[in-house]
């Protein structure tokens, strides 16, 4: 057991509430759910953005709505209060419960890269980002499925997963690059690494995925407000025209059904096993998307990089193969 996870654990005896037992199969198919909500959550917020006249404002309300969502099943699920009792008295160190702060620091990045090196190229630098956080949080021991070395065909899995992204991509053309930029949201990318660890952690002890998306919430949303404040007065938002339709508001709904697939997802396949997955996920439903608001096939570059990306999700979460053991003379 890592160091990580002797922390955690000491201070909670049993972990809580028993967790179910996911085979690594349903876990992937989870973290590929989650992934292609992803999509969705990206297409609806930059739609509301757009119409809003403010991409941070979008990311505000759209947080907002999420943390709502959970503050509702606190309010009427006694399993959800039971879970934060279980948090109450069997208490982690503080910075476990910070995994929504990570969540914050994607949204405030997407906010101020996005208009400057579009969004093809933000989604670039954050996957892999993830990808590479997630190999290193799974290498270190700190997800809550343990230390998971970076076996030859993690690596592979990883390789394949940047090469998935830089060919689904290849297509977008080039964009005004600020690397500045990029460097932010590669980091971002690694962040959602350990927002996820720290929130399969916080699991553990709650035993309840409704409320740890809660402590998620109220911790990513409370920074979030606390950045967006000073920049709402300056701006002036009270001035915004609030668009009418109302799927342009599900950008928070997405974003709660994320977190839990994300959270189900990282105790059974890892970080870096919950990154690949989400990766073709999100590719997956990027193409149905495309389909379904262009009316346009996808290009070969798209398909060869949900294809590839399939592939390294499968060699980075598959079981090691038992050793052969030589029979005796």
């Amino acid at each position: 057991m890592s160091a990580v996870n002797a922390s955690v654990t000491s201070s909670a005896p049993g972990h809580g509430r028993r967790s179910f037992a996911l085979p690594a199969s349903a876990a992937v198919l989870v973290a590929i759910t989650g992934g292609a909500v992803m999509s969705g959550q990206s297409a609806v917020n930059g739609l509301f953005g757009t119409a809003l006249g403010s991409a941070l404002a979008a990311a505000v309300i759209s947080n907002l709505v999420g943390g709502s969502l959970f503050t509702g099943t606190l309010l009427a699920s006694p399993a959800v209060r039971m879970g934060m009792r279980r948090l109450w008295h069997r208490p982690m160190p503080l910075w476990m419960y910070c995994g929504g702060v990570f969540g914050a620091l994607i949204v405030l990045s997407a906010a101020v890269a996005t208009p400057v090196i579009g969004v093809a190229l933000f989604m670039i630098a954050i996957i892999c980002g993830n990808i590479i956080g997630g190999l290193c949080t799974d290498a270190i021991g700190l997800s809550p499925a343990g230390k998971m070395r970076p076996t030859r065909a993690r690596l592979l899995g990883s390789a394949l997963a940047i090469a998935a992204i830089a060919i689904a991509q290849s297509h977008a053309g080039d964009a005004g690059i600020a690397w500045a930029l990029i460097a932010l949201a590669f980091a971002a990318g690694a962040g959602g690494a350990v927002q996820a660890s720290f929130n399969g952690h916080v699991n553990l002890i709650s035993g309840n995925v409704l409320a740890t998306g809660f402590i998620n919430f109220l911790f990513g949303t409370g920074v979030l407000l606390i950045v967006a404040a000073p920049i709402a007065v300056h701006a002036n938002w009270g001035d915004l025209t609030y668009p009418s339709a109302w799927w342009m508001y599900l950008g928070g709904v997405c974003g709660a059904a994320i977190v839990i697939c994300a959270t189900v997802a990282v105790r059974h396949i890892g970080a870096l096993g919950l990154a690949l997955g989400a990766l073709t996920g999100q590719l997956a439903g990027a193409i149905l998307l495309d389909v379904a608001i262009s009316g346009q096939a996808p290009s070969w570059q798209v398909l060869t990089g949900a294809a590839l990306a399939a592939l390294a999700a499968w060699l980075a979460t598959r079981p090691n193969a038992p050793r052969r053991v030589r029979p005796t003379p």
